[in-house]
């Protein structure tokens, strides 16, 4: 027993030693695909932003701000509030008095068979150009939790022509802040690219895809051609799907490196933490009990065993399992100090990495169990099981 112990400890650390020789450069996207801040190009088409907003009254005033106030000629702004219980509807209001340019939406309540975020989105495509009378060549989708740069519109419509795409997600900068968002977010970031690597997602002919529904462009004709979000409307994980369903159409589709461009706060705490990650992990197409295990073994493996190798060394107080157990834990705290500085993330925070471990690995099973039992997990009030209403 002594001696798998020693074996695996040596093992891990050869793991980990590998991923730091071989280094970094998955969490940073190619140069080609980082977007550039650019000028409004010539002929600006006219653009259509629509922001779902449920619960956000901490954050849609700074989004909105920073959407109205974009230095682009042809864009309107969407903003569809959606049924929400706090005061997102009365900031709203107040900046529809301050932005004329702005129109907020009030949702319907929900149909059987729609997810929240998806029909919301559906409403605000159904808005499009009522007001205006320009029904946007291109359609933005943005969360309430973003940021924009005033060049945003222009550099990604300058980017996108410019690459020929029909549809673009970006990735954003993440905006990671209190304690909770330190242990948890690099992990889950961290874990995000590892198996979503750029170069796969946008290769035509492979199957991989995802997108980030913190900021999707796409062509309205596209868009409408692939059915819309209707056609992703009981996914909880509706970006995520609607790649799927974008790569499979041929649509011309890219993920590239918008961090310049958009910031965005995804959690401000454990619970919303929790209740958002919960949220995802056993609710997408795809997801079966085999995956969900070996996921947990996997994250166990890697995240929880060098902390418990080294612990259970020092009770054996055996000198070899010792210093393996001890050079493994340092390997493994250098490999996440090196991804915490890079998301700009005090990199004393990989003492913490168990910890943020054991909470996915907590997320993970709770979203399995609430969703197999029948229960469901719950997102903004709302309570969402694995809903298969789709085509």
């Amino acid at each position: 027993m002594l001696t798998a112990l020693i074996f695996l400890s040596l093992l891990l650390m050869l793991f980990y030693l590998l991923l730091i020789v071989t280094g970094y450069r998955y969490l940073w996207a190619a140069r080609e695909l980082i977007v550039p801040i650019a000028a409004e190009p010539s002929g600006a088409p006219f653009v259509s932003i629509i922001v779902p907003a449920r619960n956000e009254e901490d954050m849609i005033e700074r989004c909105v701000t920073s959407l109205v106030q974009q230095n682009y000629s042809s864009f309107e702004v969407i903003v569809v509030n959606d049924n929400s219980t706090d005061r997102t509807g009365e900031i709203l209001a107040d900046l529809a008095r301050r932005f004329p340019s702005l129109r907020v939406i009030h949702g319907q309540p929900l149909p059987v068979g729609w997810c929240g975020k998806p029909f919301a989105l559906h409403q605000g495509r159904a808005h499009v150009g009522r007001v205006t009378g320009a029904a946007g060549h291109w359609l933005l989708f943005t969360d309430a939790d973003t940021w924009h740069h005033p060049q945003m519109l222009s550099s990604v419509i300058t980017f996108a022509q410019s690459r020929n795409v029909e549809m673009l997600s970006l990735m954003t900068d993440q905006e990671i802040v209190t304690f909770w968002e330190k242990v948890l977010q690099p992990i889950a970031i961290h874990f995000l690219v590892r198996f979503f690597p750029f170069d796969r997602v946008n290769d035509p002919d492979d199957p991989l895809a995802i997108a980030n529904g913190q900021f999707i462009l796409i062509q309205r004709d596209a868009y409408d051609r692939l059915g819309g979000h209707e056609r992703v409307k009981g996914e909880v994980v509706e970006d995520l799907e609607l790649a799927r369903v974008a790569k499979r159409a041929r649509v011309r589709f890219m993920v590239a490196d918008g961090r310049a461009l958009v910031k965005t706060r995804m959690y401000t705490g454990l619970r919303d933490a929790w209740q958002g990650w919960t949220k995802v992990a056993y609710t997408h197409r795809g997801m079966t009990l085999g995956k969900l295990a070996g996921g947990v073994l996997l994250t166990a493996l890697l995240g929880l065993a060098p902390l418990a190798l080294l612990l259970t060394a020092f009770v054996s107080r055996v000198p070899l399992f010792m210093a393996a157990s001890a050079a493994l834990f340092l390997v493994y705290c250098y490999h996440w100090a090196k991804i915490n500085h890079i998301l700009r993330v005090p990199v004393v925070y990989a003492l913490t990495n168990p910890l943020g471990t054991a909470l996915m690995i907590g997320m993970m099973l709770t979203s399995a169990v609430q969703v197999l039992s029948g229960r469901g997990v719950m997102w903004k009030g709302r309570r969402y099981g694995r809903m298969r209403h789709n085509p």
